[in-house]
């Protein structure tokens, strides 16, 4: 076994024991809650060693324990259910109904379907560890391998279907899927430096439900977008992403477009404080859920100025500000949303541009109402054609927000 291999073994179990001996040792970035970020309850009833969190449906959330080699349920307000009692130390944990559970096994590296009582229905995969895993909207499971450095997909019957990341993967730790922008999301550990690197990355890629790369955002460092160490993510229905960092001790909020908002949470043993947190969910409720493995417990923050999937006018996490955001799909063909925020009301003009400058489309949405404009039917659709209502060729494409105070471009890829 070479060094770089060796490294690799020693950090295997490092989310569970080598970090809980260094992260007394580390400099531990500070930390505030954004404005109007509650903290709500803290959960150690039925809990020991908590690594992985999911919600199965509004009212069931299940939670890995290592430690206990058990799954603890627990329902909306945080209320131990049921522990289900396993045969192995669990790592992912994933579902896209309550009847079955897709939990990875610590020691095998296989993926076993399980039931609400804990029975083995089913057992697949040849991974070495199956560190995190999430269900897409067409019940695909992506299952992130830590030592293989990939990302391996399956079907809902476990069915091997492709594996994506190894060009550009190291030690891969936490995933989520943006259901809002139809695109796979995957953070890179920082813990263990790339060959023939600086220095260690600690980043979250980008990838389409095909495992096509897209991009990728954030470096090493405690500065603010920055990340020690990360482990879980999940992403809110607007695409905002919460990324758990485990040695500064916090939730570092960003984007969708990876650009730094806030940080929930800070590094302590006390209720609402957190040392080693190793996931994080955001339930129907706008609370977020983190599981911190050193403190034994489940923090809950309410996170009041999130919006909802159903609710009404979101109010924003920081003050809101005019922004450009990444269009999606993409790549795209036909058509593509353009999302954007206006921080004032304004006037508000799209243009589109070739490569060379040329313009070929110009939108004028008129005047808008200071808000966020992220979503389908809110956000500007380009279908794909010239002012002259002719398909534009394949290629890449310069898209302009423009108000009376702004103006952000942006790049984008249209693939025939």
């Amino acid at each position: 076994m070479n060094v770089f291999k060796q490294k690799q073994a020693y950090f295997a179990i490092g989310p569970i024991l080598i970090l809980s001996v260094l992260l007394p040792w580390i400099a531990r970035g500070q930390s505030k809650i954004p404005k109007k970020t509650v903290y709500y309850k803290n959960i150690t009833n039925g809990i020991k060693g908590p690594l992985r969190i999911m919600a199965a449906s509004e009212n069931a959330i299940y939670v890995t324990d290592f430690t206990k080699k058990s799954i603890c349920r627990y329902d909306s307000s945080g209320h131990l259910s049921t522990e289900i009692k396993l045969p192995f130390s669990p790592l992912c944990i994933a579902s896209y109904n309550e009847t079955k559970l897709y939990v990875g096994d610590a020691q095998s590296g296989r993926i076993n379907i399980i039931d609400s009582s804990g029975t083995v229905l089913k057992t697949f995969g040849a991974l070495k560890q199956p560190s995190d895993a999430v269900f897409d909207d067409t019940h695909l499971l992506y299952v992130v391998d830590s030592k293989k450095g990939h990302i391996a997909v399956y079907n809902q019957d476990g069915v091997f279907q492709r594996s994506f990341g190894e060009d550009v993967l190291n030690f891969p730790t936490g995933i989520a899927f943006d259901r809002q922008n139809q695109r796979i999301l995957v953070a890179e550990h920082g813990g263990i430096t790339p060959p023939d690197s600086s220095g260690p990355t600690a980043k979250i890629h980008l990838f389409g439900k095909n495992g096509q790369w897209i991009t990728c955002f954030g470096d090493y460092g405690n500065k603010a977008g920055r990340f020690t160490r990360i482990q879980g993510m999940t992403v809110d229905p607007f695409g905002r992403i919460f990324a758990v960092d485990s040695y500064q001790g916090v939730v570092t909020v960003l984007d969708e477009q990876g650009e730094f908002l806030g940080k929930i949470g800070e590094y302590g043993a006390a209720p609402g404080q957190l040392r080693l947190p190793m996931d994080v969910l955001l339930d129907a409720h706008n609370r977020l859920w983190v599981t911190a493995l050193n403190n034994g417990s489940i923090d809950i923050f309410d996170i009041n100025t999130l919006p909802t999937a159903i609710g009404n006018d979101p109010e924003p996490l920081l003050p809101l500000q005019s922004r450009l955001l990444q269009n999606f799909p993409n790549p795209f063909n036909p058509g593509t949303q353009i999302p954007f925020t206006i921080g004032n009301d304004e006037t508000v003009t799209i243009h589109i541009y070739n490569l060379t400058g040329q313009k070929v489309r110009t939108v004028h949405l008129g005047f808008l109402n200071r808000g966020e404009y992220l979503t389908k039917g809110k956000s500007y659709y380009w279908n794909g054609k010239n002012d002259a209502g002719k398909n534009v060729a394949s290629g890449f494409y310069l898209y302009e927000l423009r108000t009376d105070s702004f103006s952000k471009v942006r790049r984008m890829l249209l693939l025939k």
